[in-house]
């Protein structure tokens, strides 16, 4: 039996479906769903009176219901050991109208294999369908003391675009134009299967910025070396240069074309005893934007798919942490926040409290990360807007030193994360000595609190989130120490002392 999953598995990477099948990964939920997503639809489509199909439902129950109800919740179909789940299904005298639930944001073309699946199994089940919709959350919507489940999801029968504007076509007709035969497919995984073959397949899926959960069944991580092509960011011809039996950077230099700033720091780091940094570029960077006191920022959030206070919206991001190291004159001083329920509006105050009035506010990540959440809350709270957007212009992303190919170390495996660059800068403390080491760790035991407060896993929230403002300030000792032209020996020597 397959799911449409495992056609989305297998077209992405035949080795991910093989090994998907042996044994399924827990999954776990990023966003945070208070009800269930079919409850929600049920609610903005006013059903009342319904079929409700079952799991392992046979295609006779479906089919049967189709002829006694005008509505259908999870109807199960099945062909070629394929199964299908629709959400609704709205039965028409001229033919089927089909109801999906978008989890994320606007639904966008790029999720059609989905829909071309289900529209294959359809067909070839002779079930007419006259139209095609998504329910979605409207981005649009801001809650009130009350929800209301009709604006918060919205209806469509397009897709939207990147500028979020619907498509020309509706989803019938790009479904039409871009139909698919899955039947090669289907055989193809049954074969697979029923042999119990491990496939061997590489894609640049396997190391990109979230590697593949399968790495190490297919690489082992003992047997790939820090300074392997594997890890060039970029490079689509690393695969065919590793099964070629060119496993390192250094021997792959005659072979790359076109290399951009991360390769190149990448392949500087291969032949210079495993570091890269642009000194001069690197002291002239900081010079210009570390501006004392130094203030070291770094926030935790949630992400609730359904906006569970007045003023929030859909997929809103609650910030509920936040660790603070401030650093004048040689001076450090900690601060921290932890709040529960509806508390952004008392983080914003002990935030523009604790924070000095002026110098750089230093984060890794936080032109894509602190920036954005300090919009949302200026947003929210217009009466702290003016203060709040000046953090903004004070923000410092130290992880453009990175990205940008300004330095590379070849111990970070062509990762720029900051747990994996921590045990660069000193092997004391790291991520994994604490009981929460990851950020969705982090979520999952707030929500956890949440229902039940802890003291003792408070406090192993806050000893996570104070290691991120500690790691940036290792991090900034140690950038001061390249950029005066020190040796990588000298450096760490000069971190130890």
């Amino acid at each position: 039996m397959f799911h449409v999953n495992d056609v989305r598995n297998w077209l992405r990477c035949p080795r991910a479906f093989w090994l998907a099948r042996q044994s399924r990964p827990q999954s776990i939920r990023f966003l945070q769903l208070d009800e269930p997503l079919r409850l929600l639809g049920r609610k903005k489509l006013h059903l009342s009176e319904f079929f409700c199909g079952q799991r392992g439902d046979p295609n006779e129950a479906t089919l049967d219901a189709l002829s006694q109800s005008e509505w259908l919740c999870d109807a199960r179909f099945e062909y070629e050991e394929l199964r299908i789940n629709i959400p609704f299904i709205h039965v028409t005298p001229s033919g089927l109208e089909l109801y999906y639930l978008q989890m994320g944001g606007l639904p966008k073309a790029q999720l059609i294999e989905y829909y071309l699946i289900h529209q294959w199994v359809l067909e070839n089940l002779k079930l007419p369908v006259e139209d095609w919709h998504i329910l979605y959350f409207n981005p649009d919507y801001i809650r009130g003391e009350e929800l209301d489940y009709d604006q918060l999801l919205a209806l469509t029968d397009r897709f939207f675009n990147d500028y979020a504007r619907p498509a020309s076509r509706t989803i019938r007709e790009h479904l039409a134009f871009h139909k698919k035969d899955y039947q090669p497919v289907i055989e193809a995984m049954r074969l697979a299967d029923e042999e119990n073959t491990k496939i061997e397949r590489r894609i640049p899926a396997c190391l990109r910025r979230l590697t593949c959960q399968y790495f190490e069944d297919c690489f082992g991580s003992q047997k790939v070396p820090d300074d392997s092509v594997l890890y060039l960011n970029g490079c689509p011809d690393k695969y065919d240069l590793y099964d070629q039996n060119i496993r390192h950077i250094s021997e792959a230099i005659p072979y790359l074309q076109d290399i951009n700033r991360q390769q190149y720091a990448q392949i500087m780091a291969a032949k210079n005893g495993g570091l890269f940094a642009d000194r001069l570029g690197l002291k002239m960077w900081l010079q210009e934007k570390l501006v004392e006191p130094l203030s070291f920022l770094d926030f935790e959030w949630n992400t609730c798919l359904i906006p569970p206070y007045a003023g929030t919206k859909p997929n809103c991001y609650l910030l509920f942490q936040y660790s603070l190291d401030v650093i004048n004159q040689k001076e450090r001083q900690h601060y921290d926040f932890l709040g529960f329920e509806d508390c952004q509006k008392e983080l914003v105050k002990k935030l523009l409290k604790d924070l000095p009035q002026s110098g750089s506010i230093l984060t890794y990540g936080g032109d894509n990360a602190e920036k954005l959440r300090i919009r949302e809350l200026a947003e929210r709270f217009p009466d702290y807007q003016e203060p709040l957007l000046a953090l903004c212009e004070r923000i410092v992303d130290l992880s453009v030193l990175f990205t940008s190919g300004m330095i590379y170390d070849l111990r970070m495996r062509g990762n720029y994360s900051l747990k994996e660059l921590l045990p660069l800068f000193q092997k004391e403390k790291n991520y994994t000595d604490l009981p929460i080491g990851k950020a969705m760790d982090a979520v999952l035991t707030y929500r956890e609190l949440s229902q039940n407060r802890d003291p003792e896993k408070e406090q192993e929230l806050l000893e996570y989130c104070n290691l991120d403002t500690y790691a940036m300030i290792l991090m900034v000792e140690w950038l001061i120490s390249l950029s005066k032209g020190e040796t990588y020996a000298e450096c760490t020597d000069t971190l130890a002392a």
